[in-house]
């Protein structure tokens, strides 16, 4: 029976309440004590070590669990090899390479494995099978290969003359879009749900997923295609409202101006409230004539249509500056992706990292 009548003689003089464990725990001269009774229920419910077992080559008699490293030890030839926990490179060529796609599809799994409540039980199932390293390293060995296939044009029909990026913080790096946004990524271990193309198209808007290679062609003609003005008079009438006449919802630039008053910090010290900022805001957009600033596209989508992609999006055209005065445009919602220059601490020379006019025109085909 664990006793609790001790005193504690190294606690300068004054008295605490000492538990001892006297055999308790199955060794009959244990003299564990402890002032913790906590401690002393961990200590007494410690499990007892199994029998020993003889070592085959020495006949030593070892506990189970330490039979294996002193085989290692004592006995190396007959040592079973260590199980390496991290797959060899298949690509040693490109190490860094590789890197970045095995990165890729594990943060991909790991997207898919956190939106759980939306998947089937089958494609559930084979998602959990994936989470595993043997398995993202079997799917990304896939995607460097059809990436080392490609040529320069995207599965979007997008040219990018040097080819995919396989690196970080540029507009041109590879990005895994889903064809079918009702599934994850890898359905049956296979890439037939991915569209392999450039970082600054694949956002919420879903414009590949919705005309695929047709994708450059359908851009190409939207920005060639001629606009009457009262189609623009009728957009800029539409959004100098706060909001949709008989919704409950905010217009599109009303929105978008007053989300980012209350994110950014530096729009807040510049103008005195959210009204007079959507004021700078869409006497920009009367500016440009409700077309993007990037790709000259009309912003025709609006708050009571179900596309996303031509909705207006106000984009910090230096996002380190800040939604500031001389550092915004309108751009269509596919363009506005994200930049990540401001926190990149290592800039890559040549490497662009928003679009601009001559980028995106270069991307869809016009000279």
């Amino acid at each position: 029976m664990v006793k609790a009548s001790k005193l504690c003689t190294a606690c300068k003089g004054q008295s605490r309440r000492l538990f001892s464990c006297d055999g308790v725990c199955g060794k009959p001269a244990c003299g564990y004590v402890t002032p913790n009774p906590s401690s002393m229920k961990q200590h007494v419910a410690r499990p007892r070590r199994g029998k020993k077992i003889a070592c085959p080559h020495c006949h030593k008699r070892l506990h189970k669990g330490y039979l294996p490293r002193h085989i290692r030890a004592r006995h190396p030839k007959y040592a079973q090899p260590k199980k390496t926990r991290r797959l060899s490179c298949p690509f040693p060529d490109d190490p860094h390479g590789w890197s970045f796609v095995k990165t890729k599809v594990r943060n991909c799994i790991v997207a898919d494995m956190c939106r759980k409540l939306r998947w089937t039980l089958g494609d559930l199932a084979e998602l959990e099978a994936q989470n595993c390293n043997a398995k993202r390293h079997a799917l990304a060995k896939m995607v460097y290969g059809k990436w080392l296939s490609m040529g320069v044009l995207d599965d979007a029909g997008g040219c990018v003359p040097n080819g995919l990026k396989l690196r970080t913080h540029t507009l041109f790096q590879l990005s895994l879009d889903r064809i079918d946004n009702t599934r994850p990524h890898f359905i049956r271990n296979s890439l037939e749900n991915l569209s392999f193309v450039v970082l600054g198209i694949n956002n919420c808007a879903s414009i590949v997923s919705r005309w695929g290679k047709k994708t450059s062609a359908e851009l190409r003609a939207r920005v060639v295609a001629p606009v009457a003005e009262a189609e623009i008079e009728q957009i800029l009438k539409r959004e100098t409202k706060a909001y949709v006449r008989g919704k409950n919802k905010n217009n599109v630039v009303y929105a978008a101006c007053n989300n980012i008053y209350w994110k950014d910090e530096a729009t807040r010290a510049q103008f005195e409230n959210s009204r007079a900022f959507f004021q700078h805001g869409y006497g920009l957009l009367m500016e440009h004539r409700a077309r993007c600033a990037i790709s000259n596209i009309l912003l025709s989508d609006h708050a009571q249509t179900d596309s996303l992609a031509f909705q207006p999006s106000l984009d910090a055209i230096v996002p380190a500056k800040g939604h500031v005065k001389g550092n915004l445009r309108w751009v269509c919602a596919f363009l506005n992706s994200t930049d990540c220059s401001k926190v990149n601490k290592y800039p890559i020379f040549n490497e662009p990292q928003s679009w601009t006019p001559a980028l995106f025109r270069q991307y869809i085909g016009i000279r």
